[in-house]
């Protein structure tokens, strides 16, 4: 199983306001991407991180991209080429599931921010605003409100591209095995 995010205890240097001169450290557990750096998820407490860490490994792992190059090619067969195709109807299978995973999550989320939308009097209190809160501080309390549905929907968004994208790399391998057997034929 390929994870691909970890727990990790950062320290976090804490400024004085004032003087802008370094106080403290304090120490919290972020959930950390291992490919893109900059990516982190600060959580409460360990168990809240080990959880959303576990969640993001799970959701991440079924459509991670294969890291592997194919092997060098002497002798060419057919069978290579119902390999692939095979490969093609395995990805697109995935797919199909991928794409109802990203439509569960998209309909939850939606669902959920519908019900702040409808009740904007309620944004007005939460955010302590004196006028009504425009879309976009709609947008931003339904993403801070609703964070671990808003990033499994970001999430299964990704992974149908991820998949997409392996389709299209299966798709050259299969036009390149269909020019070798033509080479091959023409010989």
């Amino acid at each position: 199983m390929i994870e691909m995010y970890e727990v990790k205890l950062l320290k976090i240097p804490i400024f004085d306001q004032e003087t802008g001169d370094e106080i403290g450290t304090d120490e919290k557990y972020h959930v950390c991407s291992k490919i893109i750096g900059s990516e982190s998820y600060p959580c409460y407490d360990k168990d809240t991180a080990d959880e959303l860490c576990e969640t993001l490994n799970c959701l991440t792992n079924d459509y991670s991209l294969n890291k592997t190059l194919p092997a060098s090619r002497k002798s060419l067969e057919c069978h290579e080429l119902a390999g692939r195709i095979n490969e093609k109807q395995n990805k697109l299978n995935d797919l199909q599931h991928a794409m109802e995973h990203e439509l569960t999550c998209e309909l939850t989320y939606t669902e959920k921010c519908n019900n702040i939308r409808l009740h904007p009097e309620q944004v007005k209190e939460a955010l302590e605003l004196t006028k009504a809160p425009t879309e976009k501080q709609i947008t931003a309390y339904c993403e801070e409100t609703y964070k671990k549905e808003y990033t499994n929907l970001k999430i299964a968004k990704t992974n149908v591209t991820f998949i997409n994208k392996q389709i299209d790399l299966i798709n050259d391998y299969i036009s390149l095995e269909k020019y070798i057997i033509r080479m091959e034929l023409k010989k």
